[in-house]
C-alpha cells in the first residue's frame, strides 16, 4: 500500500505567515492526483513536504500506514521529477538513470535490466549513450522520468514537469505520463498551475489557493459543480462568467435581479436548497462561456458591444462589454462579428450556477 495522508498540516517559515494552513488530504493507493492552483498557493510546498524536502511546521504525514515526519527522503520510497529535469550534464542518459541505483549498490545485472526496461517504455533506447545537451526538451524530460522509474518507487511526485516544453510536446508528454501511470499502477502526485493539464490527467484534482484546499474531487465534478467562486473561475478555459445581482422572491417565484434584468430561477434548480436565508442578498450568477448564446436582434438579453474577437478555428471567442463587465462567449466562427459591434447575449438559467457574494460559496449548481 502506498496511499498518502496529510493530517492538519501547517507550514510557516516565520510563525506568522502561513504557506499552508490546516491541510487535510488523502490520496488512495495507485491513484493519480493533481494539485493545481495559482503561483504561491502552496501546491509545490505540499509536494515537498510529502517528499521530505520540507518539514511540516505542524501536523502528520503518512505514506502507506507509516508516519514519515521524521523519515529522511531517501527512506520514504518516493521518486521525484522536477521542473528543470535536474540531469547531470556530464553523464550519459544511461549513467543518469543508473546514478541512484549505484548509490544503493545494486547488482550490475539488475541495474542494467531496470534501465533497459525503463528506456524501452520511454523510447530512450537510441539515446542511452548521449549526454543531455544532445537531447531535445521532451527527451530530457523522458530521462528524468526514466531516472525515477528505475527506482520502482511506491510513489511518484512530479513538480510541474512539463512547464519548460512547447505546447505540442506538452500535449504529447501529458499522454505519455498518463499511459505510464496506467501501466505502472503506482501512486502519482502531480503539481501544475495549468488547469488543462489537471483536467486531462488527474483522476482527482485538489484545487488550492492561499495554502488551503478549495475543493477536492473528480475533474468533471469540479467543472459541473464548483464549490465556490474561486474553483468556478479557475477551472475552465475560458473561465466562467460572473454576473452580480440580488436574489428576490415574489408571486412568480425566485429570481435574480441585475442591471434592469430579471432572471427567473427554475424550481428544479433549488428543489434541494433553501433559498430563504439569501433573500434580498447579493449573489453572483455563474455562466460558462459555451452556455452564452448570441440572441436574435432586438430580443431581450444582455446587450453590449464586442470588445475582442479571438478566432479558435471552428469557433470564436467573444469578449463582450456588458455594463462594464466583460463576458466571454463561445460562438460559431461564421458569426462575422467585429470589434465595437452591438451584440445581445442570452443564457438559460437551467445552465447557471449561483453563489453567495459574501461567502463566495455555491448556493446551487
Amino acid at each position: 500500500m502506498a496511499g498518502i495522508k496529510l493530517v492538519n498540516v501547517d507550514k510557516s517559515y516565520d510563525g506568522k505567515n502561513w504557506i499552508i494552513k490546516d491541510l487535510n488530504l488523502e490520496i488512495n493507493d495507485e491513484e493519480f492526483v493533481v494539485l493545481v492552483g495559482p503561483s504561491g498557493c502552496g501546491k509545490s510546498t505540499t509536494l515537498r513536504i510529502i517528499a521530505g524536502l520540507e518539514d511540516a511546521t505542524d501536523g502528520d504525514v503518512y505514506i502507506g500506514e507509516k508516519r514519515v515526519n521524521d523519515t529522511p527522503p531517501k527512506d520514504r520510497d518516493i521518486a521525484m521529477v522536477f521542473q528543470n529535469y535536474a540531469l547531470y550534464p556530464h553523464y550519459t542518459v544511461y549513467k543518469n538513470m543508473a546514478f541512484s541505483l549505484k548509490l544503493k549498490r545494486m547488482d550490475k545485472k539488475e541495474m542494467d535490466e531496470r534501465i533497459q526496461a525503463a528506456s524501452e517504455i520511454l523510447g530512450l533506447k537510441p539515446y542511452l549513450d548521449r549526454k543531455p545537451r544532445a537531447l531535445s526538451g521532451g527527451q530530457r524530460q523522458r530521462v528524468a522520468l526514466g531516472r525515477a522509474l528505475v527506482r520502482q518507487p511506491a510513489v511518484f511526485l512530479l513538480d510541474e514537469p512539463l512547464s519548460n516544453l512547447d505546447a505540442k510536446l506538452r500535449n504529447q508528454m501529458r499522454s505519455e505520463i498518463s499511459k505510464l501511470h496506467k501501466r505502472l499502477k503506482t501512486t502519482f502526485v502531480y503539481v501544475t498551475h495549468d488547469q488543462v493539464e489537471a483536467m486531462t490527467m488527474g483522476e482527482r484534482i485538489c484545487v488550492m489557493n492561499e495554502g488551503r484546499i478549495m475543493q477536492y474531487d473528480k475533474p468533471q465534478v469540479l467543472y459541473d459543480q464548483p464549490a465556490n467562486l474561486f474553483v468556478a473561475g479557475f477551472m475552465g478555459t475560458p473561465q466562467m462568467n460572473f454576473i452580480p445581482g440580488v436574489l428576490k422572491k415574489d408571486d412568480s417565484g425566485w429570481s435574480v435581479e441585475e442591471k434592469g434584468h430579471r432572471h427567473l430561477i427554475p424550481e428544479k434548480k433549488y428543489a434541494d436548497v433553501d433559498l430563504t436565508p439569501f433573500e434580498d442578498k447579493n449573489v453572483v450568477i455563474g455562466v460558462r462561456p459555451e452556455k452564452l448564446n448570441l440572441a436574435e436582434k432586438d430580443s431581450v438579453g444582455l446587450a453590449g458591444t464586442v470588445d475582442l474577437v479571438e478566432l479558435l478555428g471552428a469557433e470564436a471567442q467573444l469578449l463582450v462589454n456588458y455594463n462594464d463587465t466583460l463576458l466571454s462567449a463561445i460562438v460559431p466562427v461564421h458569426s462575422n462579428l467585429e470589434i465595437d459591434a452591438p451584440v445581445t447575449l442570452a443564457f438559460d438559467m437551467n445552465d447557471a450556477h449561483l453563489f453567495d457574494q459574501e461567502t463566495e460559496n455555491a448556493i446551487f449548481n
